[in-house]
């Protein structure tokens, strides 16, 4: 596993899944590769969130693939869900947000 460096930059993003407002931090190595995520919710399920991110986070720093963290996570239907164009639950959004980060900067490449 890659130690992460103790500087990181990264992006947050604000996303709404139902009536929740996300805010999504993505950060990156300083090869720009993804190696940390967080996530922050006013629901009340901050704890199963929190867990989360840690396993992607760590995940990640060891190398696991983007795409198939990605994959197990996207169209989750856990409490809350979104309406309609909005992604379906918060884990939804988290694999929407790496799969954007993951893109641009497959495309800054």
């Amino acid at each position: 596993m890659t130690k992460p460096p103790t500087t990181r930059t990264g992006r947050t993003h604000k996303i709404s899944v139902g009536k929740t407002k996300c805010f999504i931090t993505v950060n990156r190595g300083d090869d720009g590769q993804i190696i940390e995520v967080f996530a922050k919710a006013d629901n009340g399920s901050q704890g199963n969130i929190d867990m989360a991110c840690r396993l992607i986070s760590l995940g990640l720093q060891g190398r696991a693939d983007i795409a198939t963290v990605i994959r197990h996570m996207q169209y989750d239907r856990t409490e809350p869900c979104g309406g309609p164009g909005q992604p379906t639950s918060i884990y939804d959004a988290i694999a929407r947000v790496l799969r954007d980060e993951d893109g641009s900067q497959n495309a800054a490449s």
